[in-house]
């Protein structure tokens, strides 16, 4: 007898997992009411969240920010994310798809989870109860900064942006164009996407970087327009290349490793200041416009 109902109760619970893998499946094909594929959007929402997860202080998640940043020249933007350090997870690994309570699909990767309860069999999702859930803070990502995150994620993606490297050398060397030598082993021409082109003469200009990151700092601390802090882009951008410059001559001795090393340092809190500033005006400017 025991054997019996040990059997049945197996059967019953075969059952209830086929049907609920069953659910699952079909679940995972259901559409909204405007087209979008339930599977496409909870790998989105996904994503979204691991975005916000990695980069929860990002000030660019912010609505007058992004704002702002949408009508910012190519240049402007490519700096700006440069600067904010942002981690974009491509790979979002396993999702787990499963039924939870028989009222919400519950699909997760390793660091979010996305709940969906009511979802009708006609073919398309009709509930709105819909969270997207942290699993470090165990807490829920409001949907208002979930679309900050996507339209940010869509602005980084639309120029190229991928995750900044320590003062971003990495980033300038995949960018470079053109890169000329002196027989000396100096750079003569350097090139590249971020900046035009730079022609040098045959001589260290370690001195002279040192000087334009001081005169940028002192400037850096009057009261300056929005204006007046973009212009200062170009100015940061040349620095830059002229770094990489001194770094890719031939020749270079211990001595101008350390020294260049310390512009980096430098460099890294200049143009980190330059960005806070620019931020800063940016939301000024967005305030002014909605009469703040």
């Amino acid at each position: 007898m025991k054997r019996v109902i040990v059997f049945f109760i197996g059967m019953m619970l075969l059952i209830t997992e086929c049907y609920a893998i069953n659910y699952r499946e079909k679940a995972r094909k259901l559409k909204f009411s405007n087209g979008e594929i339930l599977e496409e959007y909870v790998v989105n929402q996904i994503k979204m969240g691991e975005i916000y997860s990695l980069n929860e202080n990002n000030p660019y998640f912010d609505k007058a920010l992004l704002y702002k940043l949408k009508y910012e020249t190519d240049r402007d933007i490519c700096w700006l994310l440069r600067k904010s350090k942002t981690i974009l997870p491509e790979n979002i690994g396993e999702i787990n798809w499963n039924i939870e309570n028989k009222k919400f699909l519950v699909a997760s990767n390793e660091n979010i989870i996305v709940k969906i309860a009511t979802i009708k069999n006609e073919g398309y999702v009709e509930s709105e109860e819909i969270a997207v859930i942290d699993k470090k803070t165990d807490t829920v990502i409001p949907e208002e900064i979930l679309e900050s995150v996507s339209e940010f994620y869509k602005m980084a993606k639309n120029n190229n942006y991928p995750e900044s490297e320590k003062f971003d050398e990495d980033m300038l060397k995949k960018s470079l164009t053109q890169v000329v030598h002196y027989k000396s082993g100096r750079v003569q021409l350097i090139s590249g996407s971020f900046f035009v082109q730079k022609y040098m003469h045959d001589r260290s200009y370690i001195k002279d970087i040192d000087k334009d990151l001081e005169d940028m700092n002192k400037k850096l601390d009057e009261n300056l327009e929005e204006l007046t802090l973009k212009s200062m882009i170009d100015e940061a951008g040349k620095i830059e290349y002229l770094i990489l410059a001194e770094k890719l001559n031939k020749n270079i001795t211990d001595g101008e490793k350390k020294q260049i090393e310390k512009l980096e340092k430098k460099a890294t809190k200049v143009f980190n200041k330059l960005t806070e500033k620019l931020r800063n005006a940016m939301k000024k400017d967005y305030d002014k416009l909605e009469g703040k």
